[in-house]
């Protein structure tokens, strides 16, 4: 009984200081808070296949990014995010219409496909990858961050996102900003940034346990918050 009670204490004390590492402070508004103090934004980039493009579409989009990173001089980072690709949801698909289809042959092709991304699956170890922008805050010159206000901060931010939308959907991307609403104006929660941020600290179970299925226990110290900014 008491080894137990000890082995728990050392659990949740083990719990404590990993997140306790963990450099995330809050998640309001689209925007991170790093324990730095530092604010963060981040924009996912859906990627074109470039080399699937003519030739003179290679070099509009070339001239396109030239311009993106001239008009775009602000602090910010290209992060790829890599893990090992899920084939599982495409494959039930195929499964699904396989139960409805009547046509035999038909149906032994769909098994052979089924067949051929598993296999693909395991012999490539397919990955797949998103790309995101992360911007961050700077407050102006001879301006202390103390002295600039909240609502001013996610303004400067969101106005740098479109920036980058801006340039970079000439380049034929479309990218996806976090915050209240999606391009198409449905809502998107802050928990999409949650997702990715745990997908990145948590390399080793991403892939395996879904964060919606972690207990509160793991999550809770980037749980975004919903007080007031001050």
């Amino acid at each position: 009984m008491l080894n137990r009670k000890k082995s728990q204490i050392i659990e949740r004390l083990a719990i404590a200081t990993t997140q306790r590492w963990i450099p995330v402070e809050d998640i309001r508004d689209g925007v991170v808070k790093l324990k730095t103090d530092d604010y963060i934004k981040m924009i996912e980039v859906i990627p074109v296949n470039f080399k699937l493009k003519s030739l003179n579409e290679q070099r509009a989009i070339l001239m396109q990014y030239k311009s993106f990173l001239k008009a775009c001089q602000f602090d910010m980072q290209i992060v790829v995010q890599s893990r090992r690709a899920d084939t599982s949801t495409h494959t039930e698909k195929i499964r699904q219409f396989y139960g409805k289809e009547n046509n035999e042959k038909v149906q032994d092709m769909m098994l052979d496909y089924i067949n051929l991304v598993k296999n693909m699956s395991l012999r490539r170890k397919s990955i797949s990858r998103r790309f995101f922008i992360v911007i961050t805050y700077r407050p102006p010159a001879d301006t202390s961050l103390k002295n600039v206000k909240y609502e001013d901060i996610i303004q400067d931010l969101h106005d740098k996102a479109i920036k980058i939308k801006e340039y970079l959907s000439k380049c034929g991307n479309a990218v996806v900003e976090y915050n209240e609403h999606s391009l198409e104006g449905t809502m998107v929660e802050n928990n999409e940034i949650l997702n990715v941020l745990y997908t990145y600290l948590n390399k080793r179970l991403a892939p395996i346990q879904n964060l919606n299925n972690k207990p509160l226990l793991y999550v809770n110290e980037l749980a975004p918050t919903t007080n007031n900014a001050e």
